[in-house]
């Protein structure tokens, strides 16, 4: 910039002179200031006084002196313009020091300096400033944050030029504060500094423009230096933006540069980041609207905009500081250039980043990366015209530092191609998966890896399609440097070499050459990216020859070695795939098919899974060069694999290569499919099945066959498998590898080899052995004939259970083809089991052995079999005895359980051993062992149950009479039971009565047999019960119907027993299914030669070569599973029938089941059976959980046998005498149930029963209750006599005071059950006896079940004393503010109230009927339908109109709605757990603690949605839980509660009209009442309005304190809410009717009134009490000090408070510390009591509000001038302090203007309510900043009322923009409320509203526009509300959107 004059200013720039006339004004000023600066600036800062004179003085004497020298001769120095002090040079001195004085740390100085420049400036012109902003600019100086750089500038915004004659002098002063230290000063100053200039840029040349905003731009960048903070920095900044019109357009340099150094600017602000990006705008708009220059200019044509060359400047490898905004500059520039992107800018631009995009330092790629985003954002076409970008973005995206690659990845996000979408998909892919972990399979296991996995690579194979392919050189310099880089760009090198290559047109070889000995690199990364890159670009390479095939086969054959890694041979077998193998020779394609071979035994299942595929989808290669079946071969022989997904492909690709060839098989290769989730067991017969039909259809499958059985092909899986193991000798476990297992199952290859006979490898091939040629010696002769099992031999000594069970079998399968048993086989099995298996030293041989064995024995081989018994039983016995393994135990049991099974005959003469042994280990440590034991025993005693039954029941019923008592002389002489703890012996009892019931023919008749198990039916312990009751049930084939039917009526109590299994027996027993050892002995039928005495036979002598045993193919599949697996599965569930007793509960339902049972199953017995039924039913008392269903069935047996009857009533009769507490309730509900079946079933009973009921003198709780719960029965069958007799009997237990209250209760009100029926007399002792209950019943709901008895007894218009004392007490809770004691209240009236006179009748039913509490209201309602109280209002009430909308809700809730948002919960607040009456003391307590309110069974969780969802959620049928769903049944206790719990029967007659009249609100009914009786009313509203008046005149100090429940004056708040909306109701129900109601609401509207001035009153002082007592008691806190009297007092607090501590120091007297606390308590108490009082004046206030709105909503035919009049007074409460008031005022008077069927024809109010609305949103636009949270009560307000106007689009245009400005208010209830009033004004189909929810271009307020701004704002807090507004709006159907 060529630099200008220097003496261009004219002579009156820097000199200025005041003209005459304002010289003594501004004297006068310099004199205030002086004062001010002597005053009030010495006094708050004598240190900046003293530096501000000081400094004055010192630089305006510089000033001055440096304008003389400027103007040198020209200017005469007369003697006025000495070092003296003038007028103008001191005037511009002080401007500037008053400025350096607005941030000062005093507000008083701050607003002071400012005043006085204000002053000075109005001074100075004949304008007046604007005092309403002054005032805001000065007290935001006085208040306002630190800084005050927004008040500096709005002060001079203000002023304008108004100062314009001395702001060059003024400027050049503040120009000396850039070196400041002090940021506030320097931030003040250049505030002004930019501010002034703006203002008066006309006064200023260009070089002074410019000056200044070259020190601003020096100063920016000499801040760090001054200070290590600068907060003003902000203020630069916006100083640039403020001028940048001046400069920008003047000086380009200048505009280069402050463009720089702002972006340069580190850790920038979001305030200075907005302001950079506004100042660049008007920078980057000046810069473009520049004329160009005349090209003959000799300006340099890249000097005409230097902005690029900026861009260049901030992409430096020192500092990124720029990058924050540099996207945003370059697009905002290149926008507004619109000539350079038509042109070759943004191309010159982009080609001079091309040296960047190489750089090597990370960040200055990084800034380039940016550019090239700014550049593609401009244009997203930019890389269709420019192919070479593409270059550097693929390059980019693979970029190894992530920020770098991170802006490649936003570039293709938005680049302009066919493909974007997809584009955009992969990289939110990419992006979604780095976040994600990689579990450890994913890393290590590749078949576990997803094949959703997107990579950078995916992304790129799709963007290169669309770009130009890369130069071939390139290509080749890209190669030939891979062996001259790191690792890392040798990576990233060969991706690109991957990617640009396959855009290549050809590849020549060369390229070939240089990757393909990568592919062996020792690192691991390099070799497998190195196959990738090869397996693409090899389709791509032209003109491969033979010798260039088998130069790369000879690279790539080495990878297929199975011991390189998982990811190596998963990419090499890939690259396969693209390899050219019809260019293979012979010898290649059999290596290929070899190393693929081999490769089937690689321990990742990925691998085998890859080989299975590739050999599959070259199908049509094998086929030409005729390798097909020796590649399907192949296939066939990896069906073993031991990964069952690796199966089903295998299957898959077995039937795509063979196709038709397969069709002999291909039902079986099917089940190969789909037994790969099956167990192993049922695989292995699968893959037999599979053999057997290759084996049928060998002729077929020859060809296959043959492959499969090459020699090369079976040697190898013979050495895979059995590798490393000497010849005829057993592997050791812990050194044989069973990894080979889980890589390759030996199953199925020796299944099929041995099947085909295929011979293994000769012993000494080496030495020219054959291999069809069978070894002379014994094992190899051994050896030759098992082959192929012999590879299974290994894993019989695994200690994995099941592998070798599975193992076990198979080499049983490998013995057979089909049925027929191989005999020379078998035998090479044996002895491997004999020889070596079973003497091996290590146990799991030795298990094997064992379950070969039992295994060989199942198949019941003829012979076979009985040879195997008899050789190996003894050592069994001798393994049992003598091994130390728990393992070798259980295996030995469980052969001993198949011998029982299979021979239980031959076994005769070894049960006692086997007893023996088995008895021993039932008690052994080990659990398995005991439970395999514990399944011999019982088999030992089913076995010798012919031969041995008498002594084996002798022997049992021995040990079980001396296992009953442990301690007898007997028992401790027994070693086998002296040492038995409590679970062996329970153990050895339960099994051994289970075992009992196996001997049909003991010495004992069967009969007897059951009659010794019953002792066990009722013992306390489950498992004897259960045992017992199958062992009689064994039993029963073996015996006659009589003793059948004797048993069950001795085992029917079990039926309900508590414990599930034994009611699961009784079931199972009653559908006749079979026992469990009944269904585990069929599954192993005895052998068909079983017999006492077996043949001696050896199995060697039967087993011979070339032998053939048939057998029962059943046993041989029945052979894969175990004998557990064999037993069918039963139902462990009881049928429904058998269910829903809900017991231990004795039922109706339950007795019922017992009569249908025995009726049934039973007959009637002789008296011999009689006597012993009788005498075990009577021994159940032992275990008493099981006497209560005994006693039912006690009972049904003596309805069955009638000459029983007496002892079993006698036995039920004598029961009841019990107390019914918790132990003995059940028995008493028991009996009183089987009484009652006697009653109902037995004629003999009902006389002795009835008599003995009635006529004991002193009945027992148990008799009443019988008597009461049979009640309906007795009635019929006592004369009247008896009634009487028993009336009397009750009545005086009622009076009596020696009887429980409880007993009392129900005594009397089973004498009124009688007296009901009785004589008159009756009822009269009966009304005695209540009185005197009555006087010393205590005060609970004990009283109110009396009141219930005599209400069952009261007659209309009866009266006796006993009602009196009902009325008192009903009175009394009336009164109470708890709705549960007045709800009591009406239960009580309930019940005498049909005996009031009419008034007092009706006294009551209208305090009821207006009760605050709803559910009393409807309460009363029914009580009053019901009993039929009011008969004479019945037609008026049937005539009412159904009130529906708003009004019914109001009528049915008696309160608004906002009542309960502001915080008044009195009443109200109990009102939700106030539904029924308490219940009463219940007479028998526990009996609640298991009813059905409590739900102990959990039927209402079941019934309910939350448990609906649940199995919803997870799947569970509903039919699993119809069971549980069933009604609770109850019991009789329950039964006689419900009875004595329920009031008195009211009025049928009229049971369609009360269903009716119950859907009338309780306030019509009340109306009508009412209207009957005004009189009554009127009268208790006057009482109720004088007591809501006594409430103004309580003065404060007669508060309580405390709320106090005990209360019930005027001060307690409960009560007087209570009064208030009992009041109201009245008045709604009474409505409208002249002057007496006028009046009433005149003196309410007095009390309001008087309460609103009274709570203000009390607030202020309030508030200077709590000054007193809180913050004058705490010296440290800053009290804000408004008048002399806080000084005073807080000055003789501190001194009072300084004497008192000085006391205690020096004497330790503390009186003076005493009256300190004396003061502090009394503080305290005035504040609590005129908190109090506040309190509940305020909720007594609002109380009142809201009912008076409730009336005027709810009351019809209001005259239009009390509406208006009424509306008025509300709106007054419209600034109440107290949101409340707002609240409630603005619910209210919306419900009048909604609900008032006539507003249409009130023209006033019509007029008051727009004024209204009017006036309130005015308020919203001018007072907006004042109002707070008033602001959404006010919008609430005007959008409810506005939609009763008259439609007016304005009006609502209005409303709607002043709403959508309350989105963004800084109080999220005003967001809140103003959203939902849009929602409102949608929902009301406002015109303007539904226009802008249209989405429409042509509204001018667009909703859908403003939601979608504000809901894109990361920080708006409010997204929720709009979502629900969007939510609403788009769940409209399309024609609400449609205007009329």
């Amino acid at each position: 910039m060529s630099k200008p004059p220097l003496d261009t200013r004219t002579n009156d720039q820097l000199s200025f002179i005041f003209p005459n006339d304002l010289k003594q004004v501004v004297s006068e000023w310099v004199n205030s200031v002086s004062h001010y600066f002597s005053t009030v600036l010495i006094d708050i800062d004598p240190q900046s006084f003293q530096h501000l004179i000081t400094d004055a003085i010192k630089e305006r004497s510089k000033k001055f002196e440096m304008d003389l020298n400027d103007e040198e001769n020209d200017i005469e120095i007369s003697h006025n313009a000495k070092f003296e002090e003038t007028l103008e040079p001191l005037t511009g001195n002080l401007v500037v020091q008053l400025i350096s004085t607005l941030g000062h740390f005093s507000g008083t100085i701050r607003s002071g300096s400012a005043a006085l420049i204000a002053q000075l400036a109005e001074v100075l012109t004949d304008n007046t400033l604007d005092q309403t902003a002054l005032s805001r600019i000065l007290a935001a100086f006085e208040t306002g944050e630190t800084g005050y750089f927004n008040c500096v500038r709005d002060l001079f915004a203000l002023i304008k030029n108004y100062m314009s004659i001395m702001v060059i002098s003024v400027i050049a002063g503040l120009e000396l504060y850039n070196n400041s230290t002090d940021w506030r000063i320097r931030g003040i100053c250049n505030s002004a500094i930019a501010q002034i200039v703006y203002e008066n840029k006309s006064k200023f040349i260009q070089e002074d423009r410019l000056t200044a905003v070259w020190n601003l731009y020096f100063s920016l960048g000499s801040i760090p230096s001054i200070s290590t903070i600068f907060p003003d920095r902000v203020v630069i900044v916006e100083a640039f933006y403020l001028l940048s019109p001046l400069y920008a357009a003047e000086d380009k340099e200048l505009a280069a540069m402050v463009t720089e150094a702002i972006l340069k600017l580190p850790n920038k602000s979001e305030n200075e980041s907005k302001l950079i990006k506004k100042t660049l705008s008007v920078i980057f708009s000046k810069l473009v609207t520049i004329k160009v220059v005349d090209p003959n200019s000799d300006q340099p044509p890249e000097k005409m905009n230097q902005i690029p060359n900026v861009f260049l400047n901030l992409i430096s490898s020192q500092e990124e500081s720029a990058y924050d905004l540099l996207c945003w500059a370059i697009e905002n520039y290149f926008s507004k250039n619109s000539t350079a992107i038509q042109g070759n800018g943004l191309q010159d631009f982009f080609m001079s980043l091309s040296n960047h995009f190489r750089a090597i330092p990370a960040i200055v790629r990084h800034g380039a990366a940016l550019a090239l985003l700014s550049i593609i954002r401009i244009s997203p076409t930019f890389p269709a015209t420019n192919g070479h970008v593409w270059q550097f973005i693929v390059a980019g995206v693979l970029e190894s530092d992530h920020l770098c690659a991170g802006v490649y990845l936003s570039i293709l996000e938005i680049i302009d191609i066919p493909d974007s979408e997809q584009v955009k998909n992969l990289i939110g892919i990419l992006k979604r998966d780095s976040n994600i972990p990689i579990s450890y399979d994913e890393i290590f296991l590749s078949n576990t890896k997803s094949n959703s996995i997107v990579t950078h690579s995916d992304l790129l194979d799709l963007i290169i399609k669309h770009s130009p392919p890369l130069a071939g050189t390139i290509l080749h310099k890209l190669a030939n440097s891979l062996n001259y880089v790191g690792k890392k760009q040798k990576l990233k090198q060969m991706k690109l070499l991957r990617i640009w290559g396959k855009k290549a047109p050809k590849l020549d070889m060369y390229i070939m050459q240089i990757l393909v000995p990568l592919c062996s690199n020792s690192d691991e990364d390099i070799q497998l990216l190195a196959l990738i890159v090869v397996r693409d670009l090899l389709p791509g390479v032209a003109g491969m020859t033979t010798a260039d095939t088998l130069f790369l086969w000879r690279y790539l054959s080495v990878l297929l070695n199975p011991k390189l890694e998982g990811r190596v041979l998963l990419s090499a077998i890939q690259l396969m795939r693209a390899f050219p193998l019809p260019q293979l020779n012979s010898l290649s394609r059999d290596e290929l098919v070899s190393s693929l071979f081999e490769l089937i035994f690689h321990s990742d299942p990925a691998v085998r899974a890859e080989v299975y595929t590739f050999l599959a989808d070259n199908t049509e290669y094998w086929k030409a060069v005729s390798m097909l079946h020796s590649v399907l071969a192949l296939l066939f022989l990896s069906l073993g694999d031991s990964y069952p997904d690796n199966v089903k492909i295998v299957v898959d690709q077995i039937l795509k290569m063979g196709g038709s060839f397969m069709t002999p098989i291909l039902s079986q290769l099917n089940k190969i499919r789909d037994s790969v989730t099956s167990s192993p067991l049922n695989q292995m017969r699968v893959y037999d099945n599979l053999c057997t039909a290759m084996a049928i259809n060998k002729i077929e499958l020859r060809p296959l066959i043959d492959a499969m059985i090459l020699p090369f092909r079976v040697d190898q899986f013979w050495d895979f498998f059995l590798s490393g193991i000497p010849e005829n000798q057993l592997a050791r476990p812990e050194d044989y590898n069973y990894k080979k297992v889980y890589i390759q199952m030996p199953i199925w290859i020796s299944l099929f080899y041995t099947k085909f006979n295929v011979p293994p490898p000769p012993i000494g091939a080496e030495n020219g052995a054959r291999r069809d040629q069978m070894p002379v010696t014994p094992m190899g002769k051994r050896r030759f004939i098992c082959g192929f099992m012999l590879t299974l031999l290994p894993c019989l000594g695994s200690y994995n259970p099941n592998l070798r069970y599975l193992s076990c079998i198979t080499m049983i399968y490998c013995c057979f083809k089909g049925a027929n048993g191989q005999g020379e086989m078998i035998r090479g099995l044996l002895e491997y089991s004999t020889q070596f298996l079973l003497v091996s030293k290590f146990i799991s041989y030795q298990l094997s052995a064992i379950d070969i064995f039992a295994a060989v024995v199942r198949l019941k081989i003829p012979g076979i079999a009985e040879s195997i018994f008899q050789e190996y039983f003894e050592l069994c016995l001798e393994f049992l005895h003598n091994a130390h393994s728990p393992m070798i135990q259980i295996s030995v049991l469980n052969l001993l359980e198949v011998f029982l099974l299979v021979f239980p005959k031959g076994m005769s003469t070894k049960l006692q051993e086997v007893r023996d042994i088995a008895r021993v280990l039932m008690v052994d440590r080990d659990p398995n062992v005991v439970e395999a034991a514990c399944k011999v025993y019982p088999l030992v005693f089913r076995a010798g149950s012919g031969i041995h039954g008498a002594e084996f029941e002798k022997f049992l019923i021995q040990e079980l009479d001396l296992l009953e008592d442990i301690t007898s002389p007997p028992a401790l002489a027994d070693p086998l039971i002296n040492h038995l703890n409590e679970d062996q012996i329970q153990r050895i009892v339960s099994v051994s009565i289970f075992s009992l019931g196996l001997i049909t023919d003991g010495t004992s008749s069967p009969f007897t047999t059951a009659q010794y198990l019953m002792r066990y039916l009722y013992h306390e312990k489950s498992i004897y019960r259960h045992n017992a009751f199958v062992s009689i049930i064994n039993l029963f084939s073996v015996m006659d119907n009589l003793e059948t039917s004797t048993v069950i009526w001795v085992l029917m109590p079990l039926y309900a027993d508590l414990n599930y299994d034994v009611r699961l027996a009784w079931s199972r027993f009653r559908r006749n299914a079979p026992s469990f050892l009944q269904l585990r002995c069929n599954s192993i039928l005895p052998h068909p030669d079983d017999n006492a005495i077996l043949p001696i036979i050896s199995w060697e002598d039967i087993l011979t070569d070339h032998t053939s045993l048939a057998i029962n193919h059943k046993s041989l599949q029945d052979l894969a599973s175990p004998i557990d697996a064999l037993v069918p599965v039963q139902s462990f569930e009881l049928p429904k029938e058998d269910e829903g007793f809900h017991l231990p509960t004795m039922s109706v339902k339950l007795l019922a089941r017992f009569k249908e049972l025995l009726q049934s199953m039973t007959t009637t017995l002789p008296p011999t059976s009689q006597n012993i039924v009788l005498y075990h039913l009577d021994q159940f008392k032992e275990f008493p959980p099981l006497q209560c269903p005994m006693m039912m069935v006690l009972s049904e047996f003596g309805c069955m046998h009638d000459d029983t009857f007496k002892s079993t009533g006698h036995i039920l009769l004598s029961h009841l005498s019990l107390d019914p507490d918790f132990d003995n309730a059940l028995l008493l509900e028991a009996c009183i149930l089987g009484i009652e079946n006697l009653l109902r079933n037995s004629r003999p009973m009902i006389a002795e029963i009835v008599e003995q009921l009635t006529t004991r003198q002193v009945l027992s709780d148990g008799d009443l209750i019988a008597i009461s719960y049979l009640h309906g029965i007795l009635k019929d069958l006592i004369s009247p006599n008896l009634v009487s007799e028993t009336v009397e009997k009750l009545s005086a237990m009622t009076s009596s005071a020696r009887f429980p209250h409880e007993k009392r209760l129900l005594a009397s009100h089973l004498a009124g059950e009688f007296a009901i029926h009785g004589a008159p007399d009756d009822r009269k002792t009966l009304f005695e006896a209540l009185q005197s209950f009555l006087e010393s019943a205590p005060p609970n709901a004990i009283k109110e079940k009396i009141y219930m008895v005599a209400g069952r007894l009261i007659q209309e218009g009866e009266v006796h004393p006993l009602f009196k004392s009902m009325a008192v007490q009903s009175k009394k809770l009336l009164k109470s503010k708890d709705p549960k004691e007045r709800i009591q209240s009406l239960s009580i009236f309930s019940i005498f109230g049909k005996s009031l006179p009419h008034d007092d009748k009706l006294g009551y039913l209208l305090r009821y009927l207006a009760d605050s509490n709803e559910k009393i209201r409807d309460a009363a309602r029914d009580v009053l339908i019901s009993e039929d109280l009011v008969s004479n209002i019945r037609p008026d009430l049937l005539a009412l109109p159904v009130e529906t909308g708003r009004r019914a809700q109001l009528l049915q809730s008696g309160r608004l709605h906002t009542m309960d948002l502001v915080g008044i919960q009195i009443n109200q607040g109990e009102q939700k757990e106030t539904s029924q009456p308490e219940s009463s003391t219940a007479y028998l307590p526990w009996v609640f603690g298991t009813s059905a309110t409590e739900d102990p069974f959990n039927i209402r969780f079941f019934h309910s949605d939350l448990r609906q969802s649940y199995s919803k959620l997870y799947g569970v049928n509903e039919l699993q839980y119809a069971r549980f769903m069933e009604p609770l049944t109850t019991g009789v206790i329950y039964e006689v509660n419900q009875r004595l719990n329920s009031c008195s029967p009211g009025n049928e007659s009229h049971d369609h009209e009360n269903e009716l009249l119950k859907n009338v609100k309780p306030l019509s009914i009340l109306e009508v009442l009412i209207k009957h009786s005004p009189s009554i009313a009127v009268n208790l509203i006057q009482n109720l309005l004088e007591n809501i008046e006594a409430v103004a005149k309580i003065n404060k100090t007669s508060s309580k304190g405390t709320f106090n429940e005990d209360e019930e004056d005027n001060s307690d708040v409960g009560i007087m809410t209570h009064i208030i909306d009992l009041m109201w109701n009245l008045m709604i129900a009474y409505g409208f009717k002249g002057d007496m109601v006028t009046n009433w609401l005149k003196r309410l509207r007095e009390f309001l009134s008087v309460s609103s001035s009274t709570s203000e009153k009390l607030r202020e002082t309030l508030y200077y009490d709590l000054e007193k007592s809180f913050y004058f008691q705490n010296q440290f806190i800053d009290i804000p000090i408004i008048s002399d009297e806080q000084i005073a007092a807080l000055q003789e607090l501190r001194d009072l408070s300084q004497e008192a501590i000085l006391d205690v120091v020096k004497s330790g007297k503390t009186e003076k510390v005493g009256l300190i606390d004396n003061k502090n308590d009394q503080w305290n108490g005035e504040v609590d009591s005129e908190s109090d009082y506040l309190r509940r004046l305020t909720i007594l206030s609002l109380q009142v509000l809201s009912g008076y709105g409730l009336y005027l909503s709810l009351t019809r035919d209001l005259p239009e001038d009390m509406l208006v009049d009424s509306f008025r007074f509300l709106m007054q409460f419209l600034d109440d302090e107290h949101r409340g008031f707002r609240i409630v005022l603005t619910e209210s008077a919306v419900s009048i203007v909604s609900l008032l069927e006539n507003f249409q024809q009130m023209p006033k109010l019509q007029d008051l309510v727009r004024d209204t609305v009017l006036t309130i949103h005015g308020r919203l636009l001018t007072e907006s900043q004042y109002l707070y949270r008033k602001k959404a009560d006010f919008a609430s307000l005007i959008s409810q009322l506005s939609v009763k106007l008259a439609p007016d689009d304005s009006v609502h245009a209005n409303i709607l923009s002043s709403l959508l400005e309350l989105w963004k208010d800084p109080d999220s209830e005003v967001r809140n409320v103003s959203i939902n009033m849009i929602q409102h004004l949608g929902e009301m189909r406002i015109p303007v509203v539904i226009k802008g929810f249209q989405d429409s271009t042509e509204n001018s307020i667009n909703l859908m526009k403003e939601i979608v701004i504000l809901g894109n704002q990361e920080d708006y807090p409010e997204k929720d509300a709009l979502q629900r507004l969007l939510k609403w709006r788009f769940s409209k159907d399309p024609n609400f959107w449609t205007l009329s």
